[in-house]
């Protein structure tokens, strides 16, 4: 029973952590866009600071762009 509860509890954890940098990357997109930058400065900076690939850089920008 215990070890069920600490999966549970890690499992948890870590999805929050996915919801908080899914955040954290809305929040830079929408910003940066409200700002001005240029789309291949944003690419560049997710993923540089989310240590993302080129492709899923433009997968996150696709989804949060359009969300605004």
């Amino acid at each position: 029973m215990c070890i069920l509860f600490e999966e549970a509890i890690s499992e948890g954890l870590q999805q929050g952590i996915e919801q908080g940098i899914e955040q954290g990357i809305r929040i830079l997109i929408e910003s940066c866009k409200k700002l001005g930058v240029r789309k291949e400065d944003i690419k560049k900076t997710l993923m540089e600071e989310y240590h993302l690939s080129g492709e899923l850089a433009e997968q996150k920008m696709e989804i949060h762009w359009k969300a605004q």
